[in-house]
């Protein structure tokens, strides 16, 4: 695979059909057109106004419009387009009439667009490799937040900027800009894919990001464009992106969080270890943090701490640590509907494995990871991608991912998992899960 950790899409003529809805260069029926519908919808207004006079009196206003607001996110606006129209007619103020004829316009492109051919397959392809996605468009967001819904591939894409947004359309670098920002990435990281090389094209050279040309009806087969990779079919872009498709099965994955999901008490340094040592919080924390993602051992551990007999202080803690009431009988309706279950601890693996150890944890999960093997903690993607890489024929779509601390689902979100916070207290909200449950068993409700 290469490099790439993202990709920024076009939405319009590049992941679907919306303007072969409007009068320009990729509408074919004027008929279809949705200036078509808006005219018939205002033609008892209009009275002795013949459709092509109103044409070009729209494409006029249009044009004007556009001239007025040259490069901004309002230039696309067809309130305007609609009110410069019957103003150019000299036909009086109407905003009845205007906003009535733009929901016109939208409706009928909304409901008469589609996907471009394999569209829907490529980003949950894109998805499944774990790259972040964004559309970068130019127009409104409370239009392209529409299609998007219409279109259904909201859970494939990550962000949503648009030139209302970022307050400049394409080529301008806003844009990208704030995709790069939303995610994290850089310049480096990602592929810009979009149908026109005077906005998309033009925009990734100027940014120096490799760009995609998706030319589906090969308008620029034989034209020389400052796009990196040109194609017509949009699997192609798989090949260039390094990612191929991955086959699952159907089956179901469940994973727990370890301290406060399948144990009882969710502070185990607060409320366990620090009373039985009688320091301060805050210096306990300190050491703990180094210790659970192996940056220091356990013997430099309870050395910095000044505690010598640590092996007494452990098997204290690690019997105070107790399985969550109805945890067991959970486990064992999982396994006889024939799922999958892991464990994804932030914990110390030493620790760990003395919990596995005395409630024969291992007999109840498939996989058990903890931070401390893998010198990270989540929320990082990297304990994500090795949990998904334990189970290779499992979709992340089918994989349930339960924990009590909210802040630690958020990433098995962006690998497309189903999120469920066991919430046992309040907690700071950064992040909303797909499901929140009050009781383990609960979890039974959802995989029904």
């Amino acid at each position: 695979m290469n490099n790439v950790r993202g990709v920024l899409f076009d939405l319009d003529q590049t992941l679907c059909n919306s303007e072969d809805y409007a009068l320009g260069m990729y509408s074919d029926n004027e008929n279809n057109s949705s200036e078509m519908q808006v005219y018939n919808f205002l033609k008892p207004h209009l009275k002795i106004v013949k459709w092509e006079t109103f044409k070009e009196t729209y494409i006029k206003s249009r044009s004007e419009i556009k001239h007025i607001l040259k490069g901004r996110g309002a230039s696309h606006s067809r309130y305007l387009y609609i009110q410069r129209t019957l103003e150019n007619m000299n036909y009086r103020f109407r905003p009845d009439l205007i906003w009535d004829a733009t929901n016109i316009y939208w409706n009928h492109t909304i409901e008469s667009m589609t996907l471009f051919p394999q569209v829907g397959e490529v980003l949950r392809i894109v998805k499944q490799n774990h790259l972040k996605t964004a559309i970068i468009s130019d127009l409104t967001a409370d239009v392209q937040i529409k299609k998007l819904k219409k279109l259904k591939i909201d859970k494939y894409i990550d962000y949503l900027i648009t030139s209302e947004e970022a307050d400049a359309d394409k080529p301008n670098v806003n844009q990208a800009n704030l995709a790069l920002e939303k995610t994290s990435l850089t310049k480096n990281d990602v592929f810009i894919v979009g149908n026109n090389p005077l906005t998309d094209i033009e925009l990734g050279y100027k940014m120096q990001i490799e760009t995609v040309l998706y030319d589906q009806r090969q308008i620029y087969e034989s034209v020389k464009t400052k796009a990196d990779h040109y194609i017509s079919n949009f699997y192609d872009l798989l090949k260039i992106l390094g990612i191929s498709k991955i086959r699952y099965s159907g089956k179901k994955l469940v994973v727990f969080d370890l301290i406060g999901t399948v144990t009882d008490e969710p502070h185990l340094v607060r409320n366990i270890l620090t009373p039985l040592l009688s320091l301060p919080y805050k210096r306990i924390r300190k050491e703990y943090a180094e210790y659970n993602i192996d940056s220091i051992s356990r013997n430099v551990f309870w050395k910095n701490l000044k505690v010598t007999n640590y092996e007494d202080i452990e098997s204290r803690m690690i019997a105070s640590v107790k399985p969550r009431v109805g945890i067991f009988d959970l486990l064992k309706k999982l396994k006889k509907k024939g799922l999958s279950t892991a464990i994804l601890s932030n914990m110390p693996k030493e620790w760990g494995r003395e919990v596995i150890k005395r409630y024969n944890l291992k007999s109840h999960f498939d996989e058990i990871i903890f931070s401390g093997e893998h010198k990270s903690v989540k929320p990082d993607p990297k304990l994500y991608k090795i949990l998904i890489s334990k189970f290779p024929k499992i979709d992340p779509q089918n994989i349930y991912f339960v924990d009590d601390k909210l802040g630690d689902l958020k990433s098995g979100k962006n690998f497309l998992m189903n999120t469920i916070w066991l919430k046992l207290e309040e907690q700071k909200i950064d992040f909303v899960p797909d499901e929140v449950i009050y009781e383990i068993g609960d979890i039974s409700y959802i995989l029904k």
